[in-house]
């Protein structure tokens, strides 16, 4: 399920909002492949009869089944949405990383889905941030980032991720950086 707080479950915000990614994307004439399209995780879905010795071996196989999914698809870039949660309630804003020693353009790829999301949620100054120890990011063969589109951590920020206005704000973002990055005009964006 991702991070939580009481409620509040990260793949009940995530996929939401992944979903409207794909819509978008779609609309446009993209193709997308999820790796999830309902509640549960990556191997409930793609692989249901796996068996697993414990949730460590289940977590580490449902990644690696992510990076085979988009190698089949032979995607041209690869992103993750998640929602961030830490101790401290303070912090907010939408965050998005890349791999320091992944694709070289995956630096591209988070900036230029930073700089839609600061331009369209307008709560936020956060920057791109290199990140080691993503598996996905650093393995990844095309540019890849992770999008954390807010802290469930944070009381506000958390009924923000729940609305479907936050959450088509955030979709929106993410549709219109990958148009940019992939050279698209995006402005039939809703």
């Amino acid at each position: 399920g991702g991070a939580s707080k009481g409620e509040v479950i990260e793949k009940n915000i995530t996929l939401k909002i992944a979903q409207r990614v794909e819509r978008q994307l779609k609309r446009l004439g993209a193709t997308v492949i999820m790796t999830r399209t309902k509640d549960g995780d990556v191997i409930n879905e793609h692989a249901p009869s796996e068996q697993f010795t414990s949730l460590r071996e289940r977590k580490r196989e449902d990644i690696f089944l992510r990076e085979s999914l988009a190698k089949e698809a032979q995607a041209d870039l690869f992103i993750t949405i998640h929602a961030n949660a830490i101790p401290n309630s303070k912090w907010r804003g939408a965050q998005v990383f890349y791999h320091e020693s992944g694709h070289p353009n995956g630096e591209h790829l988070a900036k230029s889905i930073q700089g839609s999301i600061r331009e369209r949620l307008q709560n936020t100054d956060r920057e791109a941030l290199a990140i080691k120890g993503i598996y996905l990011l650093k393995k990844m063969e095309v540019p890849a980032a992770l999008v954390e589109t807010g802290f469930i951590s944070n009381d506000v920020e958390a009924k923000a991720l729940f609305t479907d206005g936050y959450q088509t704000i955030i979709a929106n973002a993410v549709a219109k950086a990958v148009l940019n990055f992939l050279g698209i005009e995006g402005d039939k964006l809703m």
